[in-house]
């Protein structure tokens, strides 16, 4: 089977001009092929396939390393928020507040979802987006406390 996928993607290559496409795509088809259809050869498939076509678009390399650490953990839903996180800090030109906010969904993942990371990751945003008000840092450590005792007052 493997030289059928491989006979369509040169005659596409061939037709298309040399389309370096075609050329991604070839070898992410014998990685599949070879890999008796790892599912992580289809996800990396796609990656390529958005990339050439946007004119070498960034988000789809950061797209791609965080599918490839998705499929390889079994499905690990940290992933999934660590590319909504990179999608949106590569759509803002690199918004500090989307590493930030990476930072601490990470930490509330680890932590079997840490009601405290929630807060703090509020905190972060209002402190951030207000151009780094100190008043949102002391706001920060309060609820830290309040978590932290158990929320006794």
């Amino acid at each position: 089977m493997l030289a059928l996928y491989t006979l369509k993607v040169l005659i596409i290559y061939m037709e298309s001009g040399g389309d370096m496409l075609a050329l991604y795509t070839l070898k992410v088809l014998i990685i599949y092929m070879e890999s008796s259809g790892d599912m992580l050869a289809l996800y990396t498939l796609k990656v390529p396939i958005i990339y050439m076509e946007s004119g070498g678009d960034m988000l789809a390399l950061y797209t791609l390393k965080v599918l490839i650490i998705y499929m390889e953990s079994g499905g690990d839903m940290l992933a999934l928020y660590t590319l909504k996180v990179l999608i949106i800090y590569m759509e803002s030109s690199g918004d500090m507040l989307a590493l930030y906010t990476l930072k601490v969904l990470i930490i509330y993942m680890e932590s079997g979802g840490d009601m405290l990371a929630l807060y703090t990751l509020k905190v972060l945003i209002i402190y951030m987006e207000s151009g780094g008000d100190m008043l949102a840092l002391y706001t920060l450590k309060v609820p830290i406390i309040y978590m932290e005792s158990g929320g006794v007052w």
